[in-house]
């Protein structure tokens, strides 16, 4: 095995816009790999896949074989950075570990005070300063020389002298002695998104920016030269696939000269498969410049704008260090006139603009937001971000508001923020980049609540905790249960803490106790659960964060008992989660026969569908999908510590199990069941979720009896799931519709192409659609529901075609199906055959149909 001199570690722990982009590799990382690559150093940089748990990333990273673990450290993801070195120390106390980046640069004391076994912390840049740290581990030497650092001797932190600055003696190219990191191999280049550093730093003194504490306020460039030869050699291992090169100087622009300079040579290169953006400074920027960027390939700018109060422009230190109330704050006037004339520039040039700003500022007031908003509005940007104040360690802010507003957490940092008023009620613009995140984000919160309760199908086939409900604690989590939490669940595992009598505040102490106890927590939610009474809603649940930019509002999901009729007129639009409870043999006679109702129609309205039809509690049992119990997907675990799989399902062992102890019981009750009943040679058996807890009051021969006689009930269960998708995709822009009103499933409803001969459900033959898939239109468009993913996907008329056949005549062959194409479509025998093998192929590699 290979030996690694340092192993990088980067989580990419709730790291919203490198996701969003696709980034998985930290560029700073990869710039101190490529300076040590070049003194024949071997370095790796440990890039964690998705839905691992906490031992898993240690055993990997343990495998390199390394005896020095780097970790890239920002204050979001200290927490879960501290977790992965201490488990590292437990396996191997002999491990240093270091940390740098922007947090152990400004609070290196603080973070090695918190964290015994971090050994070293690297301040600022740390080219060399690694590289000197690895000579002196490699041979046992002494680090006290060695600047830039703060280490642990005797028992006492001790801090070394800064560092100065790297550069080269070279104006203007300060930074070229510094190896390339994708020429070095350090970053790939097979991305949609890769990302440039043309300079590092920025002069200004903004009092929030931990990217200016890093930079020390300097300002240092590579080479225009060397930015091409970049430039080239992403072009050509772009092999003829399109590349957006991201700038991600913190000014970009701030030598205006320079800036249009490099236009002009990436103008004269032409390079073919290349587009660009960047980030930079309104005021310096002109028409030139945008009229350049425009000709050289660049399809967006973005400028930080912050506020449009010229007061806190002044107090934030945006655009000078001294007070501007003398003068009325007039630069910062003509700072937001400029604004506004530069950004119509660039619109005009057909540039994608878009603009950032701060809420929560110190001393703010909602009217001056409020003012900021409407400053937006009338530029018509295409986009901007609607940040909240994030406090990070080391800035000017932190010092400022002092303890009475922020204040460190159970993981330390990130920091806890009191703003100044209610930021989360201010309303977010239609292009507010964050009003897509919240409303994919609430719309996961709800996946992650319907999922546990049984409100949503599951297919999902791996065995990792993915979401925990922890009912009626009162007392402090148990080390067993903290133990088994930290030993299964996966890094972005959702809590839902299920009590009643709890306040929501008081959550706050459960999650506190999981941190100190090492669980890696990331988000937590709050259930309570009350007695149905007029005006209140039975049902709440509550999203919360440990991050304070994301924390969100209750969102009603309503119970309705018996009797099935009569729906509240005062429903909160979309927002309140009708719930019905199949309990009794009435409830479930009355949901057949409504059931049977809904088949009668063709046509159903979609916002009548969300705000006066249902979900059913354990969905589950009357979907397509696996029955869920049977991934472990999701546990209850009660306040003695016993483990259910499901909302009602029994106990299959308690905390002082193993996963593996679990997933052995509920293997033995699905074989005995499915023996029982016989589900391998059931007709309907790919159609039917094998429930494994079958409520008191039905008997297995009635529940099988149920579903082969309504072989398509899991549709009508979905049908909602379907509405609720169909205005999430639309509120989010990735489907637009004049209306959408007509609603259409194949096989329930209506049948939108084929009306012959349906056939019983079959294993055998040679095509066979996926269970997890329905088939249904919307006005004149054509889409998929994936059940499993909640996922809608479009399509033409003849895939959809083509599937609805082999959905009502499962196990068909092609011949069948090529007759029932030509007559359908009149096409010769050529083209209907040319045209299968091409849907064909297609539904395939969708992964939408089986070929026996």
């Amino acid at each position: 095995m290979q030996k690694y001199s340092v192993v990088f570690v980067s989580p990419q722990y709730e790291d919203l816009k490198n996701s969003f982009m696709g980034i998985t590799n930290n560029i700073g990382a990869a710039y101190i790999r490529a300076y040590l690559k070049a003194r024949n150093i071997e370095t790796m940089q440990y890039i964690r896949t998705p839905d691992v748990t906490l031992p898993v990333i240690v055993e990997e990273i343990m495998s390199y074989n390394t005896s020095l673990v780097g970790f890239t450290c920002y204050d979001k993801t200290y927490y879960i950075n501290k977790l992965i070195c201490r488990e590292l120390k437990k396996l191997n106390p002999d491990i240093t570990t270091i940390f740098g980046g922007p947090t152990p640069s400004s609070a290196d004391y603080l973070i090695m005070e918190d964290e015994p076994e971090i050994d070293i912390c690297v301040r600022h840049e740390g080219e060399q300063t690694m590289y000197e740290l690895i000579d002196r581990l490699s041979r046992n030497l002494p680090v006290d020389d060695v600047q830039g650092i703060s280490y642990r001797k005797d028992g006492r932190i001790i801090r070394n002298a800064d560092r100065p600055q790297l550069a080269s003696g070279e104006r203007g190219g300060e930074l070229d002695f510094l190896p390339s990191p994708y020429q070095m191999n350090m970053l790939s280049t097979d991305t949609a998104v890769v990302q440039l550093v043309s300079s590092r730093g920025c002069p200004y003194s903004c009092i929030f920016c931990n990217n200016s504490i890093m930079g020390r306020h300097n300002i240092r460039y590579h080479s225009i030269d060397y930015i091409m030869k970049d430039l080239r050699y992403i072009n050509v291992a772009a092999n003829g696939k399109p590349v957006t090169a991201f700038f991600v100087d913190d000014a970009f622009t701030i030598n205006i000269n320079r800036a249009k300079e490099i236009c002009k040579r990436i103008i004269a290169e032409n390079f073919t498969n290349l587009s660009f953006i960047c980030q930079t400074r309104i005021d310096y920027a002109d028409g030139e410049l945008f009229s350049l960027f425009k000709a050289a390939g660049f399809t967006e700018i973005a400028f930080g704008l912050d506020t449009a109060s010229p007061r806190l422009l002044n107090l934030i230190k945006k655009v000078r260090n001294t007070s501007g109330e003398k003068d009325g704050y007039a630069k910062e006037k003509k700072f937001l006139d400029d604004y506004r004339n530069n950004i119509r520039l660039a619109r005009e040039e057909g540039l994608d603009t878009y603009v950032s700003v701060i809420f929560g500022l110190p001393t703010e007031t909602e009217d001056e937001a409020r003012t900021t908003l409407a400053f937006v509005r009338d530029l018509a940007v295409k986009g901007y971000t609607h940040n909240l104040l994030q406090v990070f360690t080391g800035t000017e802010v932190a010092n400022r508001i002092g303890p009475d507003h922020i204040a460190p957490t159970a993981y330390l940092l990130p920091y806890k923020v009191t703003y100044p008023y209610d930021v989360h009620k201010l309303p977010h613009l239609d292009n507010s980049m964050h009003r897509r995140l919240f409303l994919e984000t609430n719309h996961k919160d709800h996946m992650d609540f319907f999922h546990l309760w049984g409100l949503s199908a599951c297919t999902e086939r791996e065995r990792a905790l993915r979401i925990v409900g922890l009912e009626n604690y009162k007392a402090p989590p148990s080390v067993v249960l903290a133990d088994f939490l930290k030993k299964n669940i996966k890094l972005d595992t959702i809590f839902f803490f299920i009590d009643n009598t709890v306040q929501s505040d008081e959550q706050d102490i459960h999650t506190q106790e999981l941190a100190m106890m090492e669980v890696p927590l990331r988000k937590y939610n709050q259930v309570r659960i009350s007695t149905p009474s007029p005006g209140l809603p039975p049902k709440t649940i509550k999203v919360n964060d440990l991050f304070t930019e994301y924390q969100r509002e209750e969102f009603d999901f309503t119970y309705l008992l018996e009797p099935f009729s009569g729906f509240s007129e005062e429903v909160e639009k979309y927002n309140t989660i009708h719930i019905k409870q199949i309990n009794s043999e009435k409830s479930l006679n009355a949901f057949i026969e409504e059931m049977e109702i809904l088949t009668s129609f063709d046509i159903h309205e979609i916002p009548k569908l969300l705000e006066h039809y249902y979900y059913i509690e354990d969905k589950c049992r009357w979907s397509c999908a696996f029955c869920r119990a049977r991934r472990l997907h999701s546990l209850f675990i009660n306040e003695n510590e016993k483990i259910r799989p499901c909302l009602h399902g029994r106990s299959i062992g308690t905390v002082q199990d193993t996963v593996d102890d679990l997933f052995i019981t509920i293997k033995n009750i699905e074989k005995e069941m499915i023996d029982r009943r016989g589900c391998n040679t059931c007709a309907v058996e790919h159609v039917c979720s094998k429930c494994l807890f079958l409520p008191d009051f039905l008997s297995e021969r009635e529940y099988c009896r149920i579903r082969k006689e309504y072989p398509h009930i899991y549709k009508t269960v979905e049908l909602k799931q379907i509405a609720y998708q169909i205005l999430f995709y639309s509120k989010t822009g990735q489907l637009k519709f004049d209306a959408f009103h007509e609603l259409q499933i194949s096989g329930l409803f209506s049948n939108l192409f084929y009306t012959g001969e349906k056939i019983s459900c079959s294993n055998h033959g040679n095509y066979r659609v996926r269970k997890d898939y329905i088939l249904f239109r919307l006005d004149n468009n054509y889409f998929f529901y994936n059940i499993s993913k909640t996922r809608l996907l479009r399509l033409s008329d003849k895939l959809a075609c083509i599937f609805e056949f082999m959905d009502n005549r499962p196990g068909c062959d092609k011949e069948e199906l090529s007759v029932w194409v030509r007559e359908n479509y009149r096409m010769d025998e050529s083209e209907a055959s040319q045209m299968l093998d091409k849907a064909l192929l297609m539904l395939k590699n969708m992964n939408v149909i089986n070929i026996d």
